[in-house]
């Protein structure tokens, strides 16, 4: 199935990551793809900078929110309760 996570965050991580490794199509949604690709800190949690993440990940492509949800057959809210309700 094409999953869409959006959210690169300790939760969209986690379930892109899971998805992923059941052998699901998945792409992670972000606001900004070249931004996410550029950080260099560690996201929250003490979870690695996300391009880090991505090279032990690389099945699972990083797209724009609009991207990601036209690729998907399913959407998940992967972001935290305060941004998401924003």
């Amino acid at each position: 199935m094409r999953i869409a996570v959006l959210g690169t965050g300790v939760v969209g991580r986690t379930l892109a990551a899971k998805l992923d490794g059941l052998g699901h199509e998945v792409v992670i949604g972000t606001r900004d793809p070249a931004a996410t690709n550029a950080r260099t800190e560690p996201g929250g949690f003490g979870t690695p900078p996300f391009p880090q993440w991505q090279a032990e990940h690389p099945q699972v492509r990083l797209m724009s929110f609009a991207e990601a949800a036209a690729f998907a057959g399913l959407v998940l809210n992967g972001f935290n309760f305060h941004n998401a309700r924003a």
